[in-house]
């Protein structure tokens, strides 16, 4: 009997079987270009099956490799085979052989940037932190406390939305529309960040936070008590129903890695399963968008599939190269379109002249009728600074990547211990960065600033009244050493 291993499941399944079944749904003469998207796919399902096969815990990069497979791989595959689009437009040879250039430079920055932060030591700063760390005195419980206050913010926000007739459990856009019309854009965003962002980040946080005080048997009703009232907000809020797909995974996923992230089998699972569900099934979370829905969404044929490949949910690679007709004709915007997004908060009124999102631009330019498209990190890069943009953004993606990898590996696989603010940032922004890196940039960055805002924020005001409260641990540990300073650690 014939056994695999882990790595070569993955590779058997992601670089051969995938595409071969892409190409049998999708039958067409083979053309020369078909190299890029199928090299890329290989490329990536090897890069997947390296850290999921190997046991490799690092999730931030397997999931910006994921992204690559998805994206500039199986779903680039079916549009490029077919020369079909998700939205209008015709795209030469040279065209598509340009667009994989700027690509595998990325990858390529990427990867440089990332292995070079993995090999770095973690930062003094941190390590000094952490090696003056007294879990029972110094960290307290941050995160209870942050816990209770979301608890009764979200529940203040549903009775207010309830007594203004709004329901809370609708179809998506008509939630959306209702809120929007109720409050205009930051109400809305407002009503988002108390039931969904916020709930979630200080859920990670408790748990994380629990499990870094093993010994502090007493608060443990208290921490399940507040964790059920917790889920049952995210039950409300994040389901698929009213929230968008890449939030509603995004919950699921950081839930599971902070629940079972420390895990071969999920991890294994993970990089086999999330490609498969999101070529597979992704498109069909829509379920609940609107009623119109439910008729796309019942075709279980071949066809159906392929139609899934060619629509907007998978338009990456198409925005790159519209990102390119872009500059070729109206130049690089020399970091404007990055102002825009570093300064997101400043309201429009105040600032006539402020950016629009990138995709929303390009597809202004090209004329099509709906303009709320994406534009991956590649496109941010090119349309910012061109080639040297792509290397700057990839470069520091990869840093980011590579530094929160770091993180968890190294205080949570190594069980050290760690500033427990940090853990729930690494939960949230690995599932997230899909969103971050398929963008665009402006609309990304809105989303997902606020909980690490939030979380940043909230370890500084612990961090804070911890200082100020010194003198009682002091005074504390003077009585338990009978008069005796407490020797260095």
């Amino acid at each position: 009997m014939i056994r695999f291993s882990k790595t070569w499941t993955i590779v058997l399944i992601l670089a051969i079987l995938l595409p071969v079944w892409v190409f049998w749904i999708a039958p067409s003469d083979w053309d020369a270009v078909l190299i890029y998207p199928l090299s890329t796919a290989f490329l990536a399902a090897l890069v997947i099956a390296m850290i999921a096969g190997g046991n490799k815990f690092s999730y931030m990069h397997l999931f910006f490799w994921i992204f690559v497979y998805i994206m500039f791989g199986i779903s680039a595959l079916a549009q490029v085979s077919q020369n079909s689009w998700p939205w209008p437009g015709y795209y030469s040879t040279d065209q598509i052989s340009r667009a994989y250039g700027i690509i595998w430079i990325g990858l390529m920055i990427y990867e440089i940037a990332y292995h070079f932060r993995k090999k770095q030591k973690l930062d003094n700063k941190i390590s000094e932190i952490t090696n003056n760390i007294d879990p029972q005195k110094d960290q307290g419980s941050p995160g209870i406390k942050l816990a209770v206050l979301s608890v009764f913010l979200a529940i203040i926000t549903y009775g207010y939305l309830i007594s203004q007739d709004i329901p809370i459990i609708t179809l998506r856009d008509d939630y959306s529309t209702l809120l929007l019309d109720a409050y205009g854009t930051i109400g809305y965003a407002f009503v988002l960040f108390l039931t969904q962002s916020l709930p979630l980040i200080t859920f990670l946080w408790i748990i994380s936070e629990y499990k870094s005080h093993p010994s502090n048997k007493s608060s443990r009703i208290l921490y399940f008590l507040v964790g059920i009232m917790l889920t049952g907000v995210l039950i409300i809020s994040s389901n698929p129903i009213v929230a968008p797909r890449w939030w509603f995974s995004t919950v699921f996923i950081a839930i599971l890695l902070v629940g079972w992230g420390k895990s071969k089998r999920i991890l294994f699972l993970l990089g086999l399963g999330i490609p498969l569900i999101y070529i597979l099934l992704f498109p069909y979370l829509d379920l609940f968008r609107t009623y119109d829905t439910f008729e796309r969404i019942m075709s279980s044929s071949r066809s159906g599939y392929l139609e899934n490949l060619l629509e907007g949910d998978f338009d990456s690679l198409q925005q790159i190269m519209n990102t390119q007709v872009y500059v070729k004709y109206q130049g690089i915007t020399y970091g404007r379109q990055l102002l825009g997004v570093i300064a997101y908060w400043i309201p429009r009124g105040l600032w006539i002249n402020k950016p629009l999102d990138t995709g929303v631009m390009v597809a202004e330019y090209l004329s099509y009728p709906y303009t709320n498209l994406s534009s991956p990190l590649w496109a941010e890069g090119l349309i910012n600074f061109g080639i040297l943009g792509v290397f700057l953004f990839l470069a520091f993606w990869g840093y980011v990547s590579g530094m929160l990898d770091n993180v968890y590996q190294f205080y949570s696989v190594a069980f050290q211990p760690y500033p427990v603010f940090l853990l729930p940032l690494f939960y949230m922004l690995v599932p997230a960065q899909h969103f971050l890196i398929r963008g665009s940039l402006l609309v990304a960055t809105l989303f997902i600033s606020s909980p690490i805002l939030v979380s940043l924020v909230w370890s500084w005001i612990n961090r804070i009244n911890r200082y100020m409260t010194r003198p009682k641990y002091l005074k504390s540990d003077l009585r338990a050493n009978n008069g005796n300073l407490p020797q260095e650690r």
